[in-house]
């Protein structure tokens, strides 16, 4: 498995991870409620939007030649934020779930945001677990 940048011609394979990731994390919501999530949030216009700004970085997880996840981190844009980012979301087909794609995305942002000096870095985000029993806030840095 290697991780790159999305890209424009990726946009399909994005909405096809974000469906089935999408429907599969929430199959307890109706699946008009799912199928309007995934028209939404990964419509061509904002995805398209998102691949334009230099404070969002979108990373695709491509496993033999097929995109099976892809992570959305973002720069946190205030003045006590600086090498902060937030992750807006990492989805993975769920035939791929807890092999390691997820932390894959990870990496690459680290060296972005921090340029590659040793500043500490900060990414935020919530997870919730297999069962959606619990759900935690985690903050990671490193030197």
């Amino acid at each position: 498995m290697e991780t790159r940048d999305v890209t424009a011609s990726d946009i399909p394979a994005i909405r096809r991870v974000s469906s089935e990731a999408v429907n599969a994390a929430y199959e307890f919501l109706p699946e008009k409620e799912r199928e309007a999530t995934v028209r939404e949030r990964f419509s061509d216009q904002r995805l398209q939007t998102a691949l334009g700004d230099d404070d969002v970085i979108l990373i695709a997880a491509v496993s033999d030649g097929e995109l099976v996840g892809y992570a959305h981190v973002e720069a946190i844009s205030r003045v006590d934020a600086v090498g902060e980012a937030a992750l807006r979301g990492i989805y993975v087909v769920p035939n791929r779930w807890q092999t390691g794609v997820g932390t894959a995305l990870l990496k690459p942002w680290k060296k972005r945001f921090t340029n590659g000096d040793s500043r500490s870095y900060r990414l935020r985000f919530s997870s919730t677990t297999d069962e959606r029993n619990s759900s935690s806030n985690r903050t990671g840095s490193s030197a």
